[in-house]
């Protein structure tokens, strides 16, 4: 990220959102770098595309992402946003813009809700009535 925005990890707040542009997560899987925007407090990755084997890698880790056309170029270093994930609405104040996207499925949402695609497997296998053998 450093080659790309040197103040980046000086500038990252939790609760921020990393705003891609078309394929985002394209290429061999780099966790590390993922496992490092979650530990910094990263709320949300917004694209106007996600590379399907990163969009289930993350999905499966609880990280919300949104895909939104046009956010890309709507979006400047700083922008304050306000993200309704449920309806993948990305309201701009500072711009008087509105973008929409695609809305996550509920299974998505519960997975995100839960943390995660495990904990969501954990607590919906101690939910299940015990199975009982058949004579």
């Amino acid at each position: 990220m450093t080659a790309y925005d040197p103040g980046f990890v000086d500038r990252v707040r939790p609760g921020d959102v990393v705003v891609g542009g078309r394929n985002f997560g394209y290429g061999h899987p780099h966790y590390p770098p993922m496992v490092a925007l979650r530990n910094l407090g990263i709320a949300a990755v917004l694209a106007e595309s996600f590379s399907p084997g990163f969009w289930r890698g993350e999905t499966y880790n609880g990280v919300p992402l949104l895909t939104v056309p046009g956010v890309s170029s709507a979006v400047g270093v700083g922008d304050a946003l306000e993200v309704d994930w449920r309806a993948a609405r990305v309201v701009l104040p500072g711009r008087g813009a509105t973008l929409e996207g695609t809305p996550p499925t509920e299974r998505v949402r519960s997975i995100i809700a839960a943390g995660g695609s495990l904990p969501l497997l954990l607590a919906e296998h101690r939910r299940a009535p015990a199975h009982q053998p058949s004579r």
